[in-house]
């Protein structure tokens, strides 16, 4: 992946979240664009700036739903100021910072409660570069960041999100209205059945030394109709590029653990946990991923499909892919194929 002028401490960041990071992701140009299992999307471009470490698009899926911008930066702006722009040298507006709220520990992103955003994305797309002018606490800064790749950054958040042609995309408009989407981010303990709260207790399978973690690790449910759905939530501590999932099968009559088939040295097995997954609802498809280090040039890759009906739901194993040479070589597409299992 080709990364310019990206300082240390944001690549650190990016890569240490990896695991969260699921679903589909895209680098253009000077921009990494990524949306999470739950469809949320965002498109990144990175500074030297040494308190503002990076700029972007933010927006959840579902028609109607506001295009924000955010800003990497641990600090943040300091209280009653405001946050100027400029794009190619011409004054672009100003965002009081107050219109910004902190949603973990490196992101602010914009309110919008004046409208600004939607005025800027028009002059954003044909910029070249953006300069940032704010306040924090060694005083008055400014970041120049450029905007090559947004363009095209806005439109894949467009395809990811199904808004191709559609009356609120981003950038390719049309006459269709933006799809429904069944699948959404699970960002709280608090959001989970009953049933499953306690295990995240202190002595629960799936404890996390940090619990307010929790929402930056990728949890997801997709439901498929009134009382059915797919819940998969973090299991515990996976490491700075391992992260492990249980999947649960939800209905109006509880939760039901799903057993996940896989490959064993041995034969075929049955696992409780995946990792690093991601999600197609489009094909009913869960892949994970466990690296044997984070260069990903080894480890274990599978690949399930969700078959059945309503609450008669199992996973059926498509493909297994196993390489334990770390080597340095390819990724995991060179990886030896497992399962299905070759006729000879």
């Amino acid at each position: 992946m080709r990364i310019r002028n990206f300082p240390i401490v944001s690549l650190l960041a990016i890569l240490f979240v990896s695991p969260a990071v699921a679903g589909p992701s895209k680098e253009i140009r000077d921009f990494v664009a990524w949306c999470t299992n739950g469809l949320t999307c965002k498109a990144e471009t990175f500074t030297q700036d040494e308190e503002l470490n990076g700029f972007g698009v933010e927006r959840k899926a579902g028609p109607g739903t506001p295009v924000l911008l955010f800003f990497r930066s641990q600090a943040g702006f300091a209280e009653g100021s405001t946050v100027a722009l400029s794009l190619d040298g011409a004054p672009a507006g100003e965002i009081p910072a107050a219109e910004f709220t902190r949603n973990d520990s490196d992101f602010l992103t914009s309110i919008d409660e004046t409208g600004l955003v939607a005025g800027l994305l028009a002059k954003l797309k044909d910029a070249r570069r953006l300069e940032v002018t704010y306040t924090a606490a060694k005083g008055k800064r400014t970041a120049s960041l450029s905007l090559s790749g947004l363009a095209g950054s806005l439109t894949w958040l467009d395809e990811a999100q199904g808004r191709i042609g559609t009356v609120d995309a981003i950038v390719a408009k049309g006459d269709k209205a933006s799809p429904e989407h069944t699948v959404r981010d699970v960002l709280s303990i608090d959001d989970l059945p009953e049933d499953l709260k306690d295990l995240y207790s202190e002595r629960g399978n799936c404890a996390l030394m940090e619990p307010e973690r929790f929402g930056n690790l990728g949890a997801f449910e997709d439901q498929f109709d009134p009382v059915n759905s797919l819940l998969v939530i973090p299991c515990g501590e996976g490491g700075a590029y391992n992260q492990p999932y249980r999947v649960f099968w939800v209905t109006d009559l509880g939760e039901k653990a799903m057993a996940l088939p896989a490959m064993g040295e041995e034969g075929p097995i049955v696992v409780a946990e995946a990792w690093n997954v991601d999600w197609d609802h489009a094909t009913a498809t869960l892949t994970g991923m466990f690296k044997g280090r984070g260069l990903g040039d080894c480890g274990m890759f599978d690949k399930w499909r969700l078959t059945g009906e309503e609450e008669y739901r199992t996973f059926m194993l498509v493909e297994a892919r196993r390489k334990d040479d770390c080597d340095g070589k390819g990724g995991v597409e060179t990886f030896p194929i497992v399962w299905p299992i070759k006729r000879k």
